[in-house]
Formats: structure tokens, C-alpha cells, sequence
């Protein structure tokens, strides 16, 4: 990030159910939100995608990402 201005492949997004949400410029917060989204909707898949790779990460119940 220069300048405080992220470019397209930098960042998290979050998906619920293949859906594009959320964003977070920080992986910490992207995993929080995930887990926030995750414990409100158990039956939801939920997904960390790593824009700067295309790395996705599945959010399980227990807080763990696969």
C-alpha cells in the first residue's frame, strides 16, 4: 500500500455462500469479520480470499480456517 491507497490485488475479501460481501486491508481483521459472520450463520459457507494470490481460506465453526 503506497500513499495509503490499496491497489486491486491487495486486501482480503470475504464471501458468504460464494457472494462477495466484505473487504479488509488487514488479514487479522478479515479473519475476525469472517468469524464474526461464521458464529451469526452456522450454516453459511464463509470465505477468506487472499486478493493478492486468489488464495481462498474456508472459515470453520470452531474458528480455524481450512
Amino acid at each position: 500500500m503506497k500513499n495509503g491507497v490499496l491497489q486491486a490485488n491487495e486486501g482480503f475479501d470475504i464471501l458468504v455462500n460464494s457472494v462477495h460481501r466484505t473487504f479488509r486491508d488487514v488479514k487479522t481483521y478479515a479473519h475476525n469479520a469472517a468469524l464474526l459472520i461464521k458464529t451469526k450463520n452456522k450454516q453459511a459457507i464463509v470465505e477468506i480470499v487472499d486478493r493478492s494470490t486468489g488464495a481462498k481460506m474456508m472459515m470453520l465453526d470452531d474458528g480455524r480456517t481450512a
